[in-house]
């Protein structure tokens, strides 16, 4: 019997140093800049040398705040022109000079904010409230305020599918899955309630979450999410963070320190390879390159993926 073969082959690039494990990360869409939330600052790396680039002051006068407070998510506008954070107090836009756009500064603080792939939105969820809200990206006024309430108001992540049409939402409340109707309203899909984390699948039609240490298919049929039976596989550790990288390969980050992330291939069940000392999947790039970012007891990490699946497992699919 041969060993099983190795899967998750990724490379460390650079380790970034102790930055309290990074909170808010986000590459720039042409996977050249990786943006880090420290404290109330956002510092920008180089993801080809590890070099930083610029920090953005969190903190500067503005309205009579002297500072915005903790940053708590990032992301980049997919022309890269723009990068928005929510802070603990607010909600700020900044050009790529690191200058904040104080006209188009938002209303409220932000616990999780993620742009649309076509650009036309930006969707937040407010701290104080939890509230999804849906802003028109070429004013940034708010459309549809109407978006339910997230039971997380802290640490929610967003992720939208490319047609820009529907998005995951998630955090310690819960799974939950939005459209977005007529280009100006917010839709509720599918809610599950003990949920942790969710994906998409590469070809943007599945979702992969994880509830209950365990990993559930689901299947968007005529805008409705439909759950797979009986794809639903055991996990033997609470997971942070689900990527899906490739049809039937997943990477998993661990909740505790030192669980590691593990590579899952989705038809046999069962873990192929595990990272260990890093324990949890941040954020991945956009779309077709191949880089992530990672975080552990010694901070955040930028990472290369150079192969996921196995001429082993590819040859018995």
């Amino acid at each position: 019997m041969t060993d099983e073969p190795k899967t998750l082959q990724t490379r460390l690039l650079h380790n970034l140093g102790s930055q309290r494990k990074g909170v808010g990360l986000a590459f720039s869409p042409d996977a050249k800049t990786l943006a880090v939330g420290v404290d109330n600052d956002i510092i920008l790396y180089s993801v080809a040398d590890g070099k930083v680039l610029r920090k953005l002051k969190g903190s500067y006068n503005s309205g009579g705040y002297n500072s915005h407070g903790y940053n708590l998510c990032i992301d980049y506008s997919p022309d890269g022109k723009t990068l928005a954070s929510g802070h603990y107090f607010s909600t700020l836009l900044w050009d790529m000079t690191g200058e904040p756009i104080s006209s188009h500064n938002l209303t409220s603080a932000s616990s999780g904010l993620a742009y649309s792939p076509n650009g036309h939105f930006l969707v937040t969820v407010g701290r104080k409230t939890g509230k999804l809200c849906l802003w028109d990206t070429q004013t940034y006024k708010s459309i549809d305020e109407s978006g339910g309430e997230i039971k997380s108001a802290l640490g929610i992540r967003i992720l939208w599918n490319i047609n820009s049409k529907n998005f995951l939402v998630y955090g310690e409340g819960g799974v939950q899955v939005w459209g977005i109707e007529n280009e100006s309203t917010l839709k509720s899909l599918i809610s599950i309630q003990k949920g942790e984390s969710a994906a998409w699948s590469p070809k943007e039609e599945d979702v992969l979450a994880i509830a209950n240490k365990q990993v559930e298919l689901y299947r968007m049929r005529d805008g409705e999410l439909i759950k797979i039976e009986p794809k639903t596989l055991p996990l033997p550790l609470s997971c942070q963070e689900i990527v899906w990288r490739a049809d039937t390969v997943f990477l998993c980050g661990g909740k505790e320190e030192n669980t590691g992330v593990m590579a899952w291939h989705l038809h046999y069940g069962k873990p192929m390879d595990s990272l260990r000392g890093v324990f949890t999947i941040t954020n991945p790039s956009k779309r077709g390159q191949p880089f992530l970012a990672t975080t552990s007891n010694e901070g955040v990490s930028i990472r290369q993926l150079e192969r996921v699946v196995s001429d082993h497992f590819q040859s018995q699919k």
